[in-house]
């Protein structure tokens, strides 16, 4: 707890952190996410708390076990990356006549090939809106109008959905080409 909090104390501009909560009671892991809230710069934090991840992260990076990375929105998202589809065997029958499994693949619509292009840009401008949200609800959260800091929470969670929406329409699209091609 000493060492986290003299950390906090100096001056730098990215903390890196390995599972910081560990051996620590609730009110202390408090203590530490309101100290790492008011940090000006950016922060990692390697940590299987979930619940500490979500009240402090706004991205999270997916470590794949070939060695790439996949920026997600949320915990939740990552989550269903994990989960993979269990694959059913052929049967005896279908083996002997060499039945495939899964029905012929068609290609990918035009459509949804579009989609695909320019789904990136349109999260990009998407995550530029979710931290003008951010930040006038925290311009709004140092004044006294509650009203006003009420929309600019509701505008907030909107834009926050809209990326998090943005994101699992991009994994549905990534699916659909993978099996059409």
């Amino acid at each position: 707890k000493l060492h986290i909090s003299k950390l906090m104390l100096k001056e730098s501009s990215v903390l890196f952190l390995d599972e910081p909560t560990n051996d620590l009671d609730l009110e202390t892991i408090e203590i530490v996410e309101t100290s790492l809230r008011s940090f000006p710069g950016a922060i990692v934090i390697v940590s299987h708390d979930r619940r500490f991840l979500e009240n402090l992260c706004t991205q999270f990076v997916s470590l794949e076990p070939n060695g790439t990375h996949r920026l997600v929105s949320s915990f939740e998202q990552w989550e269903k990356l994990q989960t993979k589809p269990i694959e059913t065997k052929k049967t005896k029958h279908q083996k002997s006549l060499n039945v495939p499994l899964k029905p012929k693949k068609n290609k990918l619509s035009y459509k949804h090939k579009f989609e695909l292009e320019n789904i990136e840009s349109v999260i990009l401008s998407a995550e530029k809106d979710l931290e003008e949200a951010v930040k006038k609800a925290e311009e709004l959260a140092k004044g006294s109008d509650h009203n006003a800091l009420l929309v600019a929470s509701e505008e907030l969670k909107a834009s926050k959905e809209k990326v998090d929406q943005l994101y699992q329409r991009w994994e549905e699209l990534e699916v659909l080409e993978n099996e059409t091609n």
